[in-house]
């Protein structure tokens, strides 16, 4: 046994009563789970320590002795081994590297003379709604919540802060539900406001401003993992920006949450019409071609599981034969003769070759062919390769779009109904299981890509929606879940159902299935504006690099070519009107569970059927991702409501009542407060899946409204500020650290929507990550940029970060991110008193500053007041004054760093007002939500 000393610790009673959800599992979770748990293949000597009863549970005697018996410590095995002093017995083992503390030890002993009552993970319990606690101090609530919160601050023997003031309140409401900071005028029309609705007023004025609807899109696009290039090595250009406009309309309709998750889960199942416009159908025409000739076409397609149903029709002014993988697959006399054929028995899985010849009697005008697999189309197009005797293989040529001559009335393909703009923009909505990476890189395996595709998709489902760790079950059952790898596999199934192919992005970035669009936030002729402007640009810099022999290490010709390659991309655009977005579709397949979770290693064969364990898959439900949204907001279904409002609360607070929102299964933290998040969770639902409603009423609390100066004493009971003693200060995130800096100088451009803009960074970043040649996504290797806008509308190279988002702590957007890390280094400083974006803020802050008024004294209160939303008082105005005059004596010695400061223009006076503004940019409280 251990000394005698813990014995005498451990003997004693230390806990009123132990919870087994927020004390006990937590520690069985941490140090047994992973042996003594609910994974078959890790489990030791058949002992589970995740549930009680049956032959593996808990309370089982095997050989006398008893696991855990209830009501006596020392009788029970498992406490046993856990004080032994005996290292071949010693619970957990010393090579696992894990020891259990006094504390815990002692929570364990506790339990187990209380009885050791085991209950189901807190998580996986349908939320029950709980009556108001009684509370002391109920002149202080303002809502439900107030009760909850108030209620465990009175256990403590805690008691809330005072009210913020009015500059307080409206300064962080406008950085909590936009990201940055209110207008002067719209501060001071609050203060004027002295009715009792005046804050009211202003929360529900805030919640319709397109700034918030791009406030709650940029923390889905973190949970979407949305990025404008594909990732892994190439990372070349992709098109999505429809997808996060449809996302940004969505909050700014405030679509319920429940049809928010059902369009992006299942939109292309809600419509019933064909998603695929009808194939542009090509000629194959070849110029010069004599009477008595012959030529050859040929064309590769490739598809991932073999087709039920495949027909081919194909038609030419000629005679002509056609094989499939050179097996002939019928001939054609005459156009007015076209073949028609099954050739299913012709294909295989891979790649599939088509060749044609043709022998004219006059001269051919053109051949057409059109493959259809299970209703898909696969048409002619420019990838047709043709060839004349006795000539090498060239492009063929295309001439005009399917559907002139005779041609339509041959092959009698239907026009398809078109989808309505309603339909349109419930298919881009599924855009979010296709944000994720994608490769073309040669020598990619595509049945072991798209293995990697669709886990992916597991994993941003799972955890976006259900805050559950599913993606662990991918190669065994989960080791602490109730999460098999046949449930992995089951949920796995409902996206392998698709036609997206393992050999991702081509040349044109995005990978089929494909969507060709107009966003209702960026019509037509605001795209190709944009297009337009960002074409202009790189003309010019076209222009610049000509005149240089060489440039960022290569060739200008070089440069100029690869900045040819974005302007060819944008153009076709301009020219085609619309943007494409990458979707999903319904192409059935078989899955089987992946042994070990290796691509190519197949084992049982799969039905889609969610995790059973939680909630069962209900017969009712269609077996496509239509049923799995139906499930994951089924009534019974006990995590999305309560995650959905954990994502919100955390939103607004920084942390949500569950600290990690990623996690709520039995690895994650306990709730601070259970019963206000199952009310505000069963409020959720009872209340059409309102978020702006949810959103007003947390904003509406007493507990949103409390100061936020920190209490020392209060700080010893609750140092982490769990209990909400106070209100909290954070860092804003990356994006609005940038977007508030711009806002304050005046500088941010508010256009909302449309395509990604390219902001100032260092020249040249790019110009080794780029893999030139590949797509349209290197210009900006050789271009800083000089757009202003929102920083969710920068560009987000996944293997090049830009440096000032990734220096506060923005994600990569390789895998869903529900939570981000907030760090405070020293790199962070030098971002904002170097980084050219921040210097430039600074520039035009100074130039507001100096119109503002002749007086320096009332330049820098005025300085003050944009970036803090306050008054300075006495010693903040005269430490202002200190650093300018210091910043001005500096300039008078040091002319040749003045002339580097581009914008004083040699002005010292300027110069030293320059560096004030960055001085007050640069303030904690002007980037800080307090």
């Amino acid at each position: 046994m251990k000394t005698f000393l813990l014995s005498l610790f451990l003997s004693t009673s230390l806990f009123a009563e132990v919870s087994f959800n927020k004390d006990i599992r937590p520690i069985l979770s941490k140090y047994c789970f992973h042996c003594h748990g609910p994974d078959d293949e890790s489990r030791e000597k058949k002992l589970r320590l995740d549930i009680s009863t049956g032959e593996m549970g808990a309370y089982r005697t095997r050989r006398d002795k008893t696991a855990i018996k209830p009501g006596d410590a020392l009788k029970s095995h498992v406490y046993l081994r856990i004080i032994s002093d005996n290292e071949d017995k010693i619970m957990p083992p010393p090579e696992s590297k894990k020891e259990m503390n006094a504390a815990e030890i002692a929570l364990i002993k506790e339990w187990i003379e209380e009885g050791a009552e085991y209950r189901g993970h807190w998580a996986f319990e349908k939320p029950k709604k709980k009556s108001l606690p009684v509370v002391k101090k109920r002149d202080w609530t303002q809502n439900e919540i107030d009760y909850f919160i108030l209620s465990e601050l009175e256990k403590k023997g805690l008691s809330p802060s005072d009210k913020a003031d009015k500059r307080t309140l409206i300064r962080r409401l406008y950085l909590d539900l936009t990201g940055m900071s209110p207008t002067l005028k719209e501060v001071n029309d609050f203060l004027a406001d002295e009715s009792a609705q005046a804050y009211e007023k202003l929360v529900d004025q805030i919640l319709t401003k397109d700034a918030h609807a791009e406030r709650l899109a940029l923390d889905w696009l973190d949970t979407a993992r949305y990025s404008d290039t594909n990732g892994y090595s190439i990372d070349d250009h992709r098109d999505m920006w429809a997808w996060r406009d449809w996302v940004i309309k969505s909050f700014m309709d405030n679509k319920p949450y429940d049809q928010f998750v059902t369009e992006q889960v299942a939109g292309d199942l809600l419509v019933t019409k064909p998603i695929q416009d009808r194939p542009e159908t090509f000629w194959i025409w070849k110029k010069d071609l004599q009477a008595n000739e012959k030529i050859n076409l040929k064309k590769r397609f490739h598809i991932d599981s073999l087709p039920k149903e495949a027909l081919l029709k194909a038609t030419c002014d000629d005679n002509f034969t056609f094989k499939i993988n050179g097996q002939l697959v019928g001939s054609s006399e005459h156009w007015n003769k076209p073949l028609s054929v099954d050739i299913a028995k012709y294909l295989k899985k891979g790649h599939n070759d088509i060749f044609v010849h043709a022998e004219n009697q006059a001269s051919i005008g053109g051949f057409v062919a059109v493959l259809t697999l299970d209703d898909d189309y696969i048409v002619t197009d420019k990838t047709w390769q043709a060839q004349l005797p006795n000539k090498p293989w060239a492009k063929a040529v295309e001439r005009d779009a399917y559907g002139k001559g005779p041609w339509a009335e041959v092959l009698k393909l239907e026009q398809k109904q078109k989808l309505t703009e309603e339909e349109v923009q419930k298919v881009i909505a599924t855009g979010f299981l296709r944000n994720g990476m994608n490769t073309h890189e040669g020598g990619t395996l595509p049945e072991e890509y798209i293995t990697f595709y669709h886990n992916d998709k597991v994993d941003t489902v799972s955890t976006t929606f259900m805050g559950l760790t599913t993606k662990c079950a991918q190669c065994h059952d989960h080791k602490f879940d109730p999460i098999a790898q046949k449930d992995f596999y089951s949920m796995y199934a409902f996206f392998n159902n698709s036609s997206e192919s393992g050999m991702g992005a081509g040349k044109g970035g995005n990978s089929n299935p494909v969507l060709k669009v107009n966003s209702l936030l960026t019509p037509k002729g605001k795209m190709i504006g944009a297009h337009k402007k960002r074409i202009a640009e790189l003309r010019e810099r076209q222009a610049e690099i000509k005149k240089k022999k060489d440039y960022l290490g290569f060739t200008s010709d070089k440069g100029v070519g690869n900045i040819e390659i974005e302007i060819r991309a944008l153009q076709s655009q301009i020219d085609k009107g619309q943007t494409s977005v990458m979707i999903m579709d319904w192409k059935e397949k078989k899955t089987h569970v992946r042994i070990r979770g290796q691509y190519d290693q197949l084992g049982e064969e799969v039905s889609p059927a969610a995790l059973g364990q939680i909630l069962a898959f209900d017969d009712k439900y269609p077996k496509n991702r239509l049923g799995l949204a139906q499930w994951i907001l089924a009534e019974d279904n006990p995590l999305t409501a309560r995650v959905a409002v954990n994502r919100y609360w955390q939103l607004i607070f920084g942390t949500g009542i569950v600290k990690t929102a990623e996690d709520f299964g039995s690895q994650g933290e306990y709730p601070s407060h259970l019963d206000l998040l199952d009310s505000l969770a069963i409020d959720l639902r009872q209340h059409d899946w309102d978020i702006r409603r949810l959103i007003k009423n947390i904003v509406m609390s007493a507990t949103y409204q409390q100061s936020s100066r920190h209490n020392a004493e209060a700080a010893k009971i609750d140092p982490y500020n769990r209990l909400h003693h106070r209100a909290p200060s954070f860092r804003l995130t990356a994006e609005f650290v940038r977007d508030n800096a711009l806002m304050i100088s005046g500088l941010l451009d508010e256009n909302v929507g449309g395509p990604s803009v390219y902001p100032v960074q260092p020249l040249g970043l790019w110009a080794q990550i780029s893999h030139f040649g590949h797509g349209s996504f290197t210009a900006q290797a050789y271009f800083d940029g000089k757009m202003m806008r929102r920083s969710m509308y920068s560009v987000i190279k996944r293997t090049g970060a830009h440096p000032a988002m990734a220096a506060f702590d923005a994600p990569s957007r390789e895998t869903c991110t529900v939570r981000r890390q907030q760090t405070n280094t020293p790199l962070q400083s030098l971002v904002m008193l170097n980084d050219p974006q921040f210097t430039q803020a600074a520039e035009a802050l100074a130039i507001r500053m100096k119109k503002h008024s002749n007086s320096l004294k009332e330049q820098l209160q005025h300085g003050f007041i944009l970036s803090t939303g306050r008054e300075p008082n006495g010693k903040e105005l005269q430490a202002l004054l200190k650093a300018y005059d210091k910043q001005l004596e500096y300039y008078k010695k040091e002319l040749d760093h003045l002339m580097k400061l581009s914008g004083a223009h040699g002005d010292k006076k300027m110069g030293a007002l320059i560096i004030s503004a960055s001085l007050l940019l640069n303030l904690s409280e002007s980037m800080t939500r307090n």
